[in-house]
């Protein structure tokens, strides 16, 4: 008896601390139920087969994501606390990829976490802007990106530390004018990492921004509900606790088979890289496909619901090992275009050197050519100079003798001089 307690006192703090680990629930979210909460607020567009994104509804011209809320330290890190209807799943799940015709577009994706930002600071200033679609979450590395990314700093929201957790912190951004100076004077960061199968958002270290804010942060704690309207209620600003939309598995399960009517079909690309996209858009939307391709073929039979969530469970398991697949020849490209660019780096500057040797020697000989004039005149010169110093020599050592002859001569007269008298 006394063993059964203590298993099934086991079992109930590990339900318990499972369910603290992950605000987002332990539920498998699909796209339909992301397409049927989304509809009234926004315009899905399809960008590929099975690929779709999404649009807010009446938002500005310079509207930015990440930018009505509130940031909040808790302990998966910097929580983006949205007042939009729409920020349950789009600050915490999918990125964000700006289209110069349709703005802003949401690509979902359906790993939970307190938000996907990158960031930027100095000693003054913090800033934020969306990840795009290209940048996945990878465990025990953290953020990694498909592509060369930089995000412009038309995407970037900076304030200073003073106002970082303000309620409403887009009432303090730097006005656009001074973004690019900030943008270019700071320095750029992730830091996301995993912690008892939770994505933490570390960003930049809360010591440093009280320190620099000249403030105490408290740690909120993470409310979940799978009430949507009691998780967006407005939390009044409170420094104890953030709310979270957790929903049930029984409103996933109804929305599994949701199928897609309103998405556009744009006449023009969007400006996303469909093959370099390192999430799984397309994740939990399988039965979407399968609906468009019977749509093109005229078949409108229905398919049998064992079979089809058979169907459906082994194009999980290939999707997701095709993923992983595709991921792991991605980095080795990624490795093999590195490998290629250092070895081409290193040829440019074997060739730059090779130049610049050239252009020595090319000096060297131009140097040498003109001296050799100059060198030939020097040597006469001196040539020159020195036969007429030979002279001057033999001219003054000839009259020198002359005048010790001449000395002598006296000398000898004088002494004959002397005898005769």
């Amino acid at each position: 008896m006394k063993t059964k307690i203590i298993i099934l006192s086991f079992l109930l703090l590990a339900g318990i601390s499972q369910l603290k680990a992950d605000p987002g629930g332990n539920i498998d979210v699909n796209f339909g139920f992301f397409y049927q909460n989304l509809s009234p607020m926004g315009q899905w567009i399809q960008i590929d087969a099975g690929v779709y994104g999404w649009h807010p509804y009446r938002v500005g011209a310079d509207w930015r994501p990440y930018s009505v809320g509130r940031w909040a330290w808790t302990e998966d890190g910097w929580y983006w606390d949205s007042y939009e209807p729409f920020g349950w799943a789009t600050y915490h799940y999918g990125r964000w990829i700006y289209d110069d015709y349709y703005g802003w577009i949401w690509i979902p994706d359906y790993e939970w976490a307190p938000a996907w930002v990158e960031w930027r600071y100095d000693n003054d200033y913090i800033g934020w802007a969306p990840l795009p679609p290209y940048a996945g979450f990878r465990i025990g590395f953290g953020i990694h990106f498909s592509i060369g990314w930089h995000s412009p700093f038309s995407y970037w929201n900076f304030v200073s530390y003073n106002h970082f957790c303000q309620n409403r912190v887009n009432d303090f951004f730097i006005d656009r004018s001074r973004v690019n100076f900030i943008f270019n004077r700071t320095r750029y960061r992730t830091n996301y990492f995993d912690r008892d199968n939770r994505i933490i958002n570390g960003g930049i270290d809360r010591d440093f921004i009280e320190r620099r804010g000249g403030y105490r942060i408290r740690e909120s704690n993470i409310r979940t509900s799978s009430d949507m309207r009691e998780a967006m209620r407005y939390s009044g600003g409170s420094d104890s606790y953030v709310r979270a939309f957790r929903p049930s598995e029984d409103e996933v399960r109804r929305t599994r088979d949701v199928e897609v009517r309103n998405a556009v079909r744009p006449d023009r690309n969007i400006a996303i890289d469909r093959e370099r996209i390192a999430i799984s858009p397309s994740r939990g939307n399988d039965v979407m496909v399968q609906r468009e391709a019977e749509r093109n073929n005229g078949n409108n039979e229905r398919i049998n619901a064992r079979d089809r969530n058979t169907t459906r469970n082994g194009e999980n398991m290939g999707t997701f090992n095709n993923r992983a697949a595709e991921r792991n020849n991605s980095i080795f490209e990624r490795n093999n275009r590195a490998v290629e660019r250092n070895n081409s780096i290193f040829e440019r500057n074997n060739r730059a050197v090779e130049r610049n040797n050239n252009a020595d020697r090319a000096i060297r000989n131009d140097s040498r050519q003109k001296e050799q004039p100059q060198r030939f005149e020097m040597n006469q010169n001196r040539g020159q100079q020195r036969i007429e110093n030979q002279s001057e020599r033999r001219q003054f050592n000839e009259n020198r003798n002359i005048e010790r002859r001449s000395a002598e001569r006296g000398n000898t007269a004088n002494r004959s001089n002397g005898r005769r008298k």
